[in-house]
Formats: structure tokens, C-alpha cells, sequence
């Protein structure tokens, strides 16, 4: 991935495939929504934000900033349950940014891995 547009388009789908796979896993139904944004006056891009069903009448959303932060460096998503509950392994969201010479989706200082978005969408879904 060449810059930082290019790689919130392709983690930010990256990422809605892998919390649909994990939350189907759990039972949980989740949709991506799509939507445009132009964050530079020459670029347009298309980013994925995924909502999550989970139990209890409660639902959880995966959401790209809309614009890069840190100077263009990295590019936030936020975790955010619809009752307002905000726990420390979700509060700070993800980030996507460049780490051993490459984009990588990144949950806190380490890579997003499946285990860690099953233990993530655990804990989204507690009480």
C-alpha cells in the first residue's frame, strides 16, 4: 500500500470482513456500511464501517475517522457500544498505521489478530 488512503480503504474492508466472520462465529449478525470521504482536496476515497448486533437489545460500531491523524501518519477507528458503556480495551479504538515498513490494523501496540477481535467483541458484548 502505497500512502495512508490506500490503506484505510483496503484495512477498513479488511477489517469489516474479519468482525463479520468472528461475530458470526458467536451467533452475532453484523453489516458493513460504506461511505465516501475526501480527506485530501485530490482524493476521494470509499472507507467500511461495520455495526454488530449483540445480545441484549445492544449493538457496537467499527467506524474510520474521517481523516487521518498524527500528521497523515495513522488513521483511527472507533469501537463505540449504542448504551454509552466505555471499557479501557475498547476505549482508544484501532488505528491503522505503518509498522515494520507496512499498514497494519493495529490494537494498541500490536497487530489486530482474530483472537484479539474475539476477545474485543467479548467484551463488547458483556453486560
Amino acid at each position: 500500500m502505497k500512502d495512508i488512503f490506500e490503506a484505510v480503504e483496503k484495512l477498513s474492508a479488511l477489517l469489516s470482513f474479519s468482525v463479520q466472520r468472528v461475530a458470526g462465529h458467536r451467533g452475532w449478525a453484523a453489516k458493513p456500511y460504506s461511505f465516501m470521504l475526501s480527506p485530501a482536496t485530490d482524493r476521494t476515497i470509499m472507507v467500511v464501517s461495520t455495526s454488530v448486533h449483540l445480545p441484549l437489545y445492544r449493538s457496537c460500531g467499527f467506524t474510520p475517522h474521517r481523516e487521518p491523524d498524527d500528521g497523515g501518519k495513522q488513521w483511527g477507528i472507533d469501537v463505540r457500544r449504542t448504551d454509552g458503556v466505555a471499557r479501557e480495551s475498547w476505549a482508544s479504538g484501532l488505528t491503522i498505521r505503518k509498522t515494520d515498513g507496512k499498514f497494519q490494523l493495529m490494537y494498541g501496540a500490536i497487530a489486530l489478530s482474530d483472537d484479539q477481535l474475539n476477545g474485543l467483541l467479548e467484551d463488547l458484548g458483556s453486560p
